[in-house]
């Protein structure tokens, strides 16, 4: 009786979703078959989309990336997929034309352009881009890229971190419950979170057990959509007049879309110049937003917020505790240690005393020996420009030599002069020849020469007698090369 019961039921139910089926013109699927049935009726025409890849990651050999761009209303985005046999194709493709890889064009903060169908997914029923072609041109910092750099930029100038403002920050720094940034008192506690939000709610789950504060939820506010930028502001600034203490913005994961508003440059104003230090918590790991820059301090998650906020009175009554054990420490104790302490300071400083000595004598032995192969260089320019102009001067006066043989040829009745041109000429060729040798003789008299007189007078240097006045008893340079320098150098 009661399966007949059932299955007229059964047949009651099929028969008024049969005429519902008639009235609204399309046959009705049941939700197994809903997500194939709306696939098929999607347009498989194939778009081109450009865009900044975020989110990228390697699935097998293929990849899948998120194509981002900047809107009025935010940030559009859509899901992109490479099938492993289509990125092997493109690949080679870009190879050929770019001699480039397609790891190179798919990377985080790249715009590309890619061609492909509109698919959607039977498992999550996501729409997604079926990827057949990337074009071999792309831009190694996107829109996004740009104009979140203006705005980190912007901020610094405010007077934020430039630490925090840094493309290679972590995102979430791991901090401990003493490491943070906290208010002088911490007794009231302000959460600024969406109605319904998850993440919000374990955080106040956990505020609930820590009895050593209170807190107060605002959830009159708006995070995702248009106008939630401003709704947000005004949250913060209400609750910067009041008595709160701490601010602590909330919102679980979500879209990458859905972030946009905590990108906001409004929004990331109003968290710098709060009077009341505002801890942000943004259930999105792959990203840090410019509100995360802008806070005190950022978690990765609202539960992550929590731990760090009811650990900090533990962490507080552990080191009070341990600042009473030192107070009571003995004085004898504390002399000790002092003693102690001075003892391995003055011993550090001794030895780094000696380290810093043999390191100035090392530097003046380098020094001295500079200064010696300066002038052992200026000895041997000085040398070799003497021995050119007294070889110039010889050449000369052996040319006069030769003309006179040739005007002794010429005409017999000037033979007594030619003879007496030629004599003079071989004797001066003979002083000029050996003024080399005269420049290394000892000096007749010393000079008294300031340093700089004499490094100027060894840089010109061109007579046999300046040269022996400046360089007594230097030996002579062996192949056109300096010797060794005397152990007594010339001082000047």
């Amino acid at each position: 009786m009661e399966s007949r019961i059932k299955h007229d039921y059964v047949r009651t139910l099929a028969r008024l979703h049969e005429e519902n089926a008639g009235i609204l013109g399309r046959p009705a699927v049941d939700p197994t078959t809903v997500v194939s049935s709306a696939a098929a009726n999607i347009l498989s025409s194939r778009t081109v989309v450009r865009g900044e890849c975020r989110n990228v990651y390697e699935a097998g050999r293929g990849y899948r990336f998120t194509l981002c761009t900047d809107q009025h209303t935010g940030t559009g985005a859509v899901e992109a997929r490479i099938h492993p046999k289509q990125a092997r194709r493109i690949s080679n493709y870009l190879e050929n034309q770019c001699a480039s890889s397609l790891e190179t064009h798919i990377s985080i903060g790249h715009e590309v352009t890619v061609e492909g169908s509109l698919r959607l997914d039977p498992l999550s029923g996501k729409l997604f881009l079926d990827v057949n072609r990337v074009g071999p041109k792309f831009a190694k910092v996107g829109n996004l890229s740009r104009a979140d750099e203006a705005r980190r930029e912007e901020l610094a100038r405010m007077g934020a971190s430039r630490h925090r403002m840094s493309s290679n920050l972590e995102h979430h720094v791991r901090y401990s419950a003493i490491d943070i940034p906290w208010p002088d008192t911490l007794s009231k506690i302000v959460v600024i979170a969406s109605r319904g939000s998850f993440g919000a709610d374990d955080l106040l789950r956990q505020l609930d057990t820590c009895r050593d504060f209170s807190y107060v939820e605002d959830n009159d506010v708006r995070v995702e959509g248009r106008g939630a930028a401003e709704s947000l502001v005004k949250a913060i600034a209400r609750h910067a007049n009041s008595d709160a203490d701490l601010i602590v913005v909330a919102r679980g994961g979500g879209r990458l879309t859905a972030l946009s508003p905590f990108h906001d440059l409004v929004l990331a104003t109003a968290i710098l110049r709060s009077p009341v230090p505002v801890f942000t918590a943004i259930g999105h790991a792959k990203d840090m937003t410019l509100a995360d820059r802008a806070a005190a301090a950022s978690f990765v998650t609202p539960t992550g917020a929590g731990n760090v906020l009811c650990a900090r009175p533990a962490a507080l009554r552990k080191k009070h505790e341990q600042s009473k054990r030192a107070s009571k420490e003995s004085p004898a104790l504390h002399a000790k240690k002092r003693d102690v302490v001075d003892g391995d300071i003055h011993r550090r400083v001794l030895k780094e005393f000696e380290v810093m000595s043999a390191a100035h004598v090392r530097l003046q032995a380098d020094y001295n020996r500079c200064v010696q192969l300066h002038r052992t260089q200026l000895h041997l320019s000085g040398f070799q420009r003497i021995q050119l102009r007294s070889r110039m001067v010889a050449a000369i006066l052996v040319a006069t030599i030769i003309c006179g043989f040739v005007g002794l040829a010429w005409d017999v009745g000037v033979s007594a002069y030619w003879g007496a041109l030629m004599l003079g000429c071989a004797a001066g060729a003979v002083y000029v020849l050996r003024g080399p040798r005269r420049a290394l003789e000892r000096p007749t008299r010393a000079l008294s020469l300031t340093a700089e007189e004499w490094y100027a007078a060894a840089e010109n240097v061109a007579t046999p007698r300046s040269f022996r006045a400046l360089w007594p008893g230097w030996p002579k340079p062996l192949g056109g090369k300096p010797v060794s320098w005397p152990q007594q150098a010339p001082r000047p």
